[in-house]
């Protein structure tokens, strides 16, 4: 039996011909068609198969073409979206080269804070030490004071003691203190004078027992 024939090139109008040539040459083998005996009915029947094959391959042909379009859309619209992502790609990209950027550049300041902190670590460690050294001096300056005062005290009293003893030895009951001598003062009214000199002194210099 005859196997129709099937063109895979050229344009598909061209294989939708060569498809119907294949089947109406199919078709005249089939009913042993001989131009030398043509029949009526036969006449009649051809064209309504004809039409019929026709319908059938167009319909296929449809088809075929609105599937082919239809997936030339779906093809286009992926590539629309395709070409979306990539942008999209593309921008998250840029985006984490910056994150990139500014985690080094955090990292960095994070590791200079980190060595400022232990510097001030030790500036305060050496404050403390030299304030602790200080707070130690101080206290020992105290108890040189506290000391020295104590003694001070003392040898006022002392020499207050010594001055009135003296004074007291000489019969006087004011006197003054000049160049480490003590001079008897007596007073008269409201005024002080030096015994037996008779000089006038200023009575915030004038001392008594």
């Amino acid at each position: 039996m005859y196997e129709p024939y099937e063109d895979k090139k050229g344009s598909p109008i061209k294989r939708f011909f060569n498809k119907l040539k294949d089947k109406w040459e199919a078709f005249k083998q089939e009913l042993h068609f001989d131009e030398n005996a043509k029949s009526k009915w036969v006449l009649l029947l051809i064209p309504i198969i004809l039409v019929a094959l026709v319908a059938l391959s167009y319909t296929g042909y449809v088809t075929y073409t609105a599937r082919i379009t239809e997936a030339q859309s779906k093809v286009m619209v992926m590539e629309k979206q395709m070409a979306g992502l990539e942008v999209d790609l593309q921008n998250t990209r840029n985006e984490l080269e910056i994150c990139k950027t500014d985690l080094s550049k955090t990292k960095t300041d994070l590791e200079n804070a980190r060595m400022q902190i232990d510097k001030s670590q030790k500036n305060v460690d050496t404050c403390v030490s030299e304030k602790q050294n200080l707070a130690d001096q101080l206290k020992t300056l105290q108890d040189d004071y506290s000391s020295l005062t104590t003694k001070f005290n003392t040898l006022q009293s002392n020499y207050k003691a010594l001055e009135c003893n003296w004074a007291q030895s000489k019969n006087c009951l004011y006197y003054t203190l000049k160049n480490n001598n003590i001079d008897c003062v007596v007073k008269i009214g409201e005024k002080y004078y030096t015994v037996p000199v008779g000089l006038e002194v200023p009575e915030s210099q004038v001392k008594t027992c």
